[in-house]
C-alpha cells in the first residue's frame, strides 16, 4: 500500500476557511473608513495651523486684520492676494471638498480676533484655529 504526502481537499478547506474568517475579523476591527476619516483630519489640522499662521503673521507684520476677512465667514481663497506668496507658498485644498474653494472657512470676531475652520471635517470633528 502506498502512502501519499500531502493535504486531503477536507484539510485544505478547512485551512482556507479559518484564514478566510479571521481576515474577516481583521478587517471589520481596524475599520479602513474610519481610519482615513482620521487621516484626512490630521491633514486638515496642519492646513489650519499653517493659515492661521500665516493670518497671524500678517496681523503681526501690518498692524491689522487683512481687509477680506470679515465677520461673515467666508472661503480663505477670497486672501489670496494678502497670504500668497508672503506668508504662504499657495492656499492649502481640504482632502475631501475643496471644489474650487479650498473648503477652509475665515472670519473675525466683533474684537477683531480671527478664526479658521475646516468647512468639511469629517466623523463630526470640528476643527478650528483661532476663535471661531
Amino acid at each position: 500500500m502506498k502512502k501519499y504526502k500531502g493535504f486531503t481537499l477536507i484539510e485544505l478547506l478547512i485551512a482556507i476557511g479559518i484564514i478566510v474568517i479571521l481576515s474577516g475579523v481583521v478587517i471589520i476591527a481596524l475599520n479602513p473608513q474610519e481610519q482615513l476619516e482620521k487621516s484626512r483630519n490630521g491633514q486638515r489640522k496642519a492646513h489650519i495651523e499653517a493659515l492661521y499662521g500665516a493670518v497671524e503673521h500678517y496681523i503681526f507684520q501690518e498692524g491689522e486684520v487683512p481687509a477680506c476677512i470679515t465677520t461673515t465667514a467666508s472661503d480663505i481663497t477670497n486672501c489670496v492676494a494678502v497670504i500668497v506668496p508672503t506668508y504662504m507658498t499657495e492656499i492649502p485644498k481640504d482632502p475631501v471638498c475643496g471644489n474650487g474653494d479650498s473648503g477652509y472657512l475665515v472670519k473675525k470676531n466683533a474684537l477683531g480676533e480671527v478664526g479658521v475652520r475646516a468647512d468639511c471635517a469629517e466623523g463630526g470633528e470640528e476643527i478650528t484655529a483661532g476663535t471661531w
